[in-house]
């Protein structure tokens, strides 16, 4: 899932920033042999150079000045991952109380035409979503919706349109103490979207909190959904649905089905952890998790997150996740009924003693499974050939007995001929295989477009 040799991606605004508490991290992961990966920040002299074999990891964290600041055009700020055979990335955002982390998609499910989805939380922060350009210069057309945005040096009201053009490897950044959902982004090259939440809010645990997610194009939507009902009490969690124009959408539950209209320009709310949910569309939509997290010193206590659902139409044999060491972590995983006992986890079976759950999805069975993950990357696979979905959540707190890892000697991908040694799965994250080679541990230059001095604008 999202496998790919070019990627392109940003780090959107970090609230009350603390160098030394706040870290930008990127995980590489191998799948063939061998690939040779390229990490760059164009426009400065961060540069580096990883050798991946199949099943390893390389944790490169990426220096915290190239992080987008302000509602603005920004230079010297896109991380640029190039590779020779195909790899998965995840980024990950480390803040002094909270944590998030997102696929970065290939280039090659990157398009032209977005619609903006920002979460809104109950403590006060700020929306934000970043739109990263690739080597070419692209115009970009932004109609705005929710609230007046300040843009460019001018304000723009909703339902205005503002167009500007991105340089090679420049980024947009939009702020708004409000909802910025339904805000259109149309392209004449592709390019990546970002979306997030900034929690600035100090009398709560999580305060300066920081939720984000990599948004799917209009053409990597979907019509059919299955949410499994998470291990955790009741906070508010909802699915949200985000649809290009009038929509008929039928969800079932625990207590029955239900059927909605949504209209442009609306979105449907929809609670989960009570029951899973299974939801069918008769136009593709966008459908993203979104839970508050819980801000009592209970144990144990969730973080805030967004995450995107992935249509069932769009699972695929092989997933990775990722669960940070110094969190606990559980792993949820969808399949076909027929096929879940062909599902591996790092290169090995689940054990006989977990119980898989069954859901029906219009005419067709599923199955799914919750358990407790060890840190580290975790690759999950369908052997059948039938395809899979995973997913991870994390808290602090102790989440039960987590599934031990297989470790070095995994075979999910076969035989391995690279001759460099390195970190495998199940290992501390912070155990980081080594750069090969190295330009700039850090970006020594400031990028042009905004001071390292200057305070960022609100939290998430």
């Amino acid at each position: 899932m999202f496998s790919g040799l070019y990627f392109v991606t940003a780090f959107m605004e970090v609230p009350l920033m603390e160098n030394n508490k706040t870290r930008f991290d990127l995980l590489l992961h191998g799948l063939n042999c061998c690939a040779g990966v390229s990490v760059k920040v164009p426009g400065t002299n961060f540069s580096q150079f990883y050798t991946l074999s199949p099943g390893q990891i390389a944790n490169v964290p990426i220096p915290t000045n190239v992080m987008l600041v302000g509602s603005s055009l920004l230079s010297s700020c896109t991380v640029e991952v190039s590779s020779t055979k195909s790899i998965i990335v995840i980024s990950q955002v480390w803040t002094p109380n909270g944590f998030d982390s997102s696929y970065v998609l290939p280039t090659r499910y990157l398009d032209l035409n977005y619609f903006i989805f920002t979460p809104v939380f109950d403590l006060p922060g700020y929306s934000q979503f970043a739109i990263v350009n690739q080597y070419s210069p692209t115009s970009v057309s932004v109609t705005i919706k929710g609230g007046v945005v300040k843009f460019g040096g001018r304000s723009w009201s909703p339902g205005s349109t503002t167009t500007f053009t991105l340089g090679p490897y420049q980024a947009a950044q939009f702020q708004l103490k409000g909802n910025l959902y339904g805000t259109s982004v149309q392209a004449n090259n592709t390019v990546a979207v970002l979306s997030g939440y900034q929690i600035n809010q100090t009398s709560f645990k999580y305060y300066n909190g920081y939720v984000y997610e990599q948004l799917l194009p209009q053409s990597r939507w979907g019509k059919a959904f299955i949410v499994p009902s998470a291990n955790v009490p009741p906070l508010g969690d909802k699915m949200q649905l985000i649809v290009a124009g009038i929509t008929d959408v039928t969800v079932y539950n625990g207590e029955g089905k239900k059927d909605y209209r949504v209209y442009m320009g609306s979105i449907l709310n929809l609670p989960c952890n009570s029951s899973s949910l299974q939801i069918v569309a008769n136009r593709t939509v966008m459908a993203l998790y979104v839970s508050p997290g819980s801000t009592s010193s209970g144990d144990p206590a969730l973080k805030p997150y967004l995450a995107n659902v992935i249509p069932v139409e769009q699972f695929e044999t092989l997933q990775v996740v990722h669960a940070p060491s110094t969190l606990s972590t559980h792993l949820l995983v969808i399949t076909n009924w027929d096929e879940y006992r062909a599902v591996t986890l790092d290169g090995s079976s689940f054990p006989a003693d977990v119980k898989w759950n069954k859901v029906l999805s219009g005419g067709d069975s599923y199955a799914w499974v919750e358990v407790a993950l060890s840190p580290g990357s975790h690759f999950v696979c369908q052997v059948s050939e039938e395809k899979v979905w995973a997913t991870a959540y994390s808290f602090s707190g102790r989440a039960g007995s987590p599934i031990p890892v297989v470790g070095k000697n995994f075979s999910v991908f076969g035989s391995s001929s690279c001759s460099n040694t390195g970190y495998q799965l199940g290992e501390d994250s912070s155990s980081t295989l080594k750069p090969k080679s190295t330009i700039g541990s850090s970006v020594s230059s400031t990028p042009s477009s905004y001071s390292t001095a200057r305070a960022p604008v609100g939290s998430t």
